[in-house]
């Protein structure tokens, strides 16, 4: 179960939403891979009606890009499910952490985080990935929340984009090997992140899925040919925990794709 969805250039119809967390904030919205029945519309009582349906389904991804967040904080919350998110344009903070393109960070179900605020005079703009549906945020300012959080991990795991370390053109352009940087040490569960370099035009094998619950692969830099397709920067890709690890060929630019792993045993309740 390989699913491509491009962004930027062939993205579907971005949707401004207003945070229902009560803070004002505002943002657009872009959903590319979609649980069937979907919609960024959809009020908290469906979304909970589809999040019953789904629940026992142990991949179903759903990615999705939020852009230009303005006009107030994202409170902080939790989710019911495990997710990266990584930031792709702007600059700001993410609770008492200062992000920019490409920080990445990963939190385990019924973990809290934020609050999510652009920089002064600053939007602010990030994937979320997720390998279940999950019906919405809990907003640690709303009556009810804290009761609904249960026992997990509890992991919040963060890398500064300085660490991502994304190279300019030109140092992509003249790149002549493929490495595999180690962003996130693989735990126990699988949990993980890389950045994987490819020479342009090369090929390269990302790392194995089978030890994780499913990957994203996101053109941090350059561009991704696969099946015929050219994904460019802030393209995603799902690969399943059950496919062989995924082959790529680097564009013309050369790629850095970052490599994001998910737990083999997310469970949700």
């Amino acid at each position: 179960m390989i699913q491509m969805a491009s962004s930027i250039d062939r993205r579907p119809t971005r949707v401004l939403v207003e945070s229902d967390s009560g803070s004002g904030a505002q943002y657009y919205r872009c959903d590319f891979l979609v649980p069937e029945g979907f919609s960024a519309k959809l009020d908290r009582e469906s979304r909970l009606a589809l999040y019953e349906r789904y629940k026992s389904i142990p991949e179903l991804p759903h990615a999705f890009t939020i852009e230009e967040q303005t006009s107030g904080p994202i409170p902080a919350h939790f989710h019911r499910v495990p997710q990266f998110q990584v930031i792709t344009g702007g600059q700001g903070k993410l609770g008492r952490h200062a992000v920019r393109g490409f920080a990445v960070h990963y939190t385990d179900p019924y973990t809290a985080y934020g609050p999510i605020v652009p920089g002064d005079g600053s939007t602010l703009s990030y994937y979320t990935l997720r390998m279940q549906y999950d019906p919405g945020a809990n907003y640690l300012n709303l009556p009810g929340a804290r009761e609904l959080l249960q026992p997990s991990r509890k992991r919040f795991l963060l890398v500064d984009p300085d660490a991502v370390n994304v190279a300019t053109p030109e140092t992509l352009l003249a790149r002549t090997t493929t490495s595999l940087d180690t962003l996130i040490p693989e735990e126990d569960d699988g949990v993980a992140a890389y950045l994987l370099r490819v020479a342009p035009g090369a090929v390269a094998t990302g790392p194995d899925p089978s030890v994780c619950g499913g990957q994203y692969y996101i053109v941090a830099n350059g561009s991704l040919q696969r099946d015929g397709a050219e994904l460019p920067q802030l393209s995603c890709l799902y690969v399943s925990g059950s496919e062989p690890p995924l082959q790529v060929t680097a564009g013309r630019a050369g790629l850095e794709a970052l490599v994001l792993q998910f737990p083999r045993h997310a469970t949700t309740s």
